[in-house]
């Protein structure tokens, strides 16, 4: 194995943590639908009626539940993107 100096093991740590980076955005759009399917599969399971409010209520409980991992922000994402949605223009 190669030995690097402490400039360049820094460089390519910091290589691969912008390409993590660059991973988690690009799936960030594809876990809104899948953010927004669990909470209407989790509201039908609990026989709660299904509406925009019943919706907007369980995500703004998961962002709290998930407050200070990478889960928040796509819940609050989900929950704006919903809250946008249903506002009238």
């Amino acid at each position: 194995m190669k030995q690097t100096s402490a400039e360049e093991f820094i460089e390519i740590w910091n290589r691969q943590k912008k390409k993590e980076g660059d991973a988690i955005q690009q799936a960030a759009p594809s876990m809104i639908p899948n953010i927004l399917g669990k909470a209407v599969v989790t509201l039908v399971s609990q026989n709660q009626q299904l509406t925009t409010e019943s919706l907007i209520n369980y995500l703004e409980d998961q962002v709290q539940r998930t407050q200070g991992n990478l889960l928040e922000s796509w819940n609050r994402t989900a929950l704006q993107l919903l809250k946008d949605s249903a506002s009238p223009k």
